[in-house]
């Protein structure tokens, strides 16, 4: 066993003050662990100072003050590691997440907006504050501080405006823009100021503002044009169709209402009856569909949206919010308003083929709404799907009337 001197008990002690420790109660249990170490280990009569600089890297990975910046962390921070920890598992699940979450959209299979939504959540609302909450403990800064804040706020908004984005909410282009406008005109002017006025981090800073510069730029031109596929003749030709479509059917409901003066209403027979205020409660319902549909995929007001026409809206091309609707993310019919619709048709369909059996009329309505006519079909094909439906339904409401002006 060796026996150390003072000398030697007063050589490890400067060593570790002059190695960054600077808490004296940390300075006496290192040196009373680095002591026990030597008396145990060294043998007697060996070389105490090459001995020492043998040992002294184990109580550290690349310099000895790390001790003491844990021992700081874990006195005003308590709960350090089990956050960290609890920040590490949760980022590795929520990422794991997104991806599946993405991979299953892209496949159109159910689940998928249940796995990005809670991805979305557990980085926003766990793993980002819980980053930067440690970050910020580990900041003496107040700049440094400052440009932290933002970035946590900044990167939450972005996170969720992602998501709003995915799932065609309203609202999503605005929270995208926001997000992009605070990170060029609050968050890099911040970090170019607080970075570069440090000469060993002034490389770093300029290159990674200019990566986020690119980065934002970038971004806000894939969210300026989301799958609006169609090139103009095709929308021109789109939007001419449509409103042709709706001319004739304002046409067909003008010479309904001309018909339905000449006929008595209270003498139409019950069957009839019930088949009129079916048929106008279905044609209302697309109509709410059609301004509902507009005011998802353009972020308008149900006014705005009324008064819009095809060739004036920017996402007319984009193929997946009209699947989406009518539909439901996952295509299986069980989230959109596909069934319902179908269900109105079907219900319409029976009253005027009963009408058709007692001979009253000859006609039959060629109205129906397939997954087909929505899937992977642009938005201003399903307005299109829309008006034809209101234009079969007015046409069997013409055949109606006139046989019934003609008996009555």
């Amino acid at each position: 066993m060796y026996i150390l001197s003072e000398q030697q008990v007063d050589y490890i002690l400067n060593d570790i003050k002059v190695r960054g420790v600077e808490m004296e109660d940390l300075q006496l249990n290192l040196l009373d662990h680095v002591c026990c170490i030597v008396e145990y280990e060294l043998e007697p009569g060996g070389n105490f100072e090459k001995f020492y600089q043998q040992i002294i890297p184990r109580f550290f990975k690349k310099e000895l003050k790390e001790i003491e910046e844990e021992t700081a962390l874990l006195l005003t921070f308590k709960h350090y590691y089990a956050m960290k920890k609890t920040m590490n598992t949760v980022g590795i699940i929520a990422s794991i997440g997104i991806v599946l979450g993405a991979i299953f959209r892209f496949q159109h299979w159910p689940g998928a907006n249940v796995m990005l939504i809670l991805g979305v959540v557990m980085i926003s609302f766990v793993f980002l504050p819980l980053m930067f909450t440690l970050k910020l403990r580990e900041s003496a800064e107040k700049r440094d501080r400052l440009v932290l804040i933002a970035g946590c706020v900044i990167s939450i908004l972005f996170v969720i405006a992602a998501s709003f984005k995915l799932m065609h909410w309203p609202g999503a282009n605005i929270l995208m823009g926001a997000s992009i406008l605070l990170l060029l005109f609050g968050f890099v002017p911040v970090y170019l100021f607080t970075g570069m006025r440090n000469p060993v981090t002034k490389v770093n800073t300029l290159v990674n503002a200019i990566l986020i510069i690119a980065g934002s730029g970038l971004l806000m031109s894939l969210s300026t044009n989301n799958r609006n596929t169609l090139p103009p003749s095709v929308v021109n030709g789109v939007a001419g169709i449509h409103e042709r479509l709706l001319e004739n059917l304002d046409k067909t409901k003008q010479q309904n209402k001309t018909l339905s003066q000449l006929v008595v209403t209270d003498s139409l027979p019950t069957d009839a009856k019930s088949y009129f205020s079916e048929s106008e409660s279905v044609s209302e319902y697309i109509d709410r569909l059609k301004v509902e549909l507009i005011m998802l995929a353009e972020n308008v007001d149900e006014n705005a949206a009324k008064s819009l026409k095809v060739n004036q809206m920017s996402k007319v091309g984009n193929d997946i919010i009209g699947a989406d609707f009518m539909i439901g993310p996952g295509r299986k019919g069980d989230s959109g308003h596909l069934k319902e619709l179908q269900e109105k048709l079907a219900s319409l369909q029976g009253k005027l083929s009963a009408l058709s059996v007692a001979g009253k009329v000859g006609y039959s309505l060629n109205a129906a709404a397939e997954a087909a006519d929505f899937n992977h079909v642009s938005l201003g094909f399903v307005l299109q799907r829309f008006a034809e439906l209101q234009y079969e339904i007015a046409n069997a409401d013409k055949q109606v009337l006139t046989y019934y002006s003609a008996k009555l």
